[in-house]
């Protein structure tokens, strides 16, 4: 049997010679994500922004539709970018990720702490842990446990500033799972998580809740302080049991 293939060769490129995009296309794909991401938080169809958005983020905007039907909010107003700045972001290794996930899964005594400056954000998501199990201690026998576990994606989109500081935006999945005692019953009473389980379904084994948390980390070059966590949001995507 004969036959030929073609070796690709080597990339030898030492420059580009012409950007992957230019400013008049990036400001375009922004002009359209603007539009269309308003016209479907108007009217909050699901189908629509799926079209402008993908993974974690569009997952974050169908669940938030969601949760404003289920509370009959008011569409959210118009907003857009308009001094949007373009640039072509790096992935970059998950430890500082992963690092933070540890940490709020360990709580404010994990080891991994000491590589994160403190913030107010951070300290009231850990307050608000031991509080809700503080709560379900007083109930002993109805549950067996209580997790929250945070994981981190693969990869993170980074940025290099001039001064060597990396710009990293991070999405933790953050499970929380209480494990019924016997003979216990447990439901979602409130908003928002009725959105996803109505206060009528029941659970016997488990009760559960998933919650996507983005944060914006500012990596200094090594040996120059501590991760920054500059920005921490939520969105609530999921609530149930079994």
């Amino acid at each position: 049997m004969t036959g030929c293939s073609a070796i690709p060769r080597p990339d030898t490129v030492q420059t580009l010679t012409r950007p992957a995009i230019t400013e008049q296309g990036a400001a375009a794909v922004i002009k359209n994500y603007n539009d269309v991401n308003n016209k479907a938080n108007r009217t909050r169809d699901s189908d629509l922004i799926a079209t402008v958005e993908g993974g974690d983020l569009v997952r974050q905007s169908q669940a938030g539709y969601k949760i404003d039907r289920a509370m009959k909010a008011k569409p959210d107003g118009s907003f857009s970018y308009p001094k949007s700045v373009i640039g072509a972001p790096q992935f970059s290794p998950r430890a500082a990720a992963a690092g933070l996930a540890k940490y709020l899964t360990e709580g404010a005594r994990s080891s991994h702490a000491a590589a994160f400056e403190p913030t107010a954000d951070i300290a009231h998501l850990l307050n608000d842990i031991v509080q809700n199990r503080v709560q379900h201690a007083k109930r002993p026998g109805s549950y067996r446990s209580i997790t929250d576990v945070f994981t981190a994606s693969d990869q993170s989109p980074a940025f290099i500033t001039t001064s060597g500081t990396a710009v990293v935006f991070v999405t933790l999945t953050h499970d929380y799972t209480v494990m019924i005692g016997p003979r216990y019953t447990y439901w979602w009473a409130v908003m928002p998580e009725n959105a996803f389980s109505p206060a009528t379904a029941k659970y016997e084994s488990a009760l559960t809740e998933t919650t996507l948390r983005d944060a914006v980390l500012l990596i200094p070059p090594k040996g120059k302080g501590r991760i920054r966590i500059a920005a921490f949001e939520s969105q609530l995507v999921a609530a149930g049991g079994y």
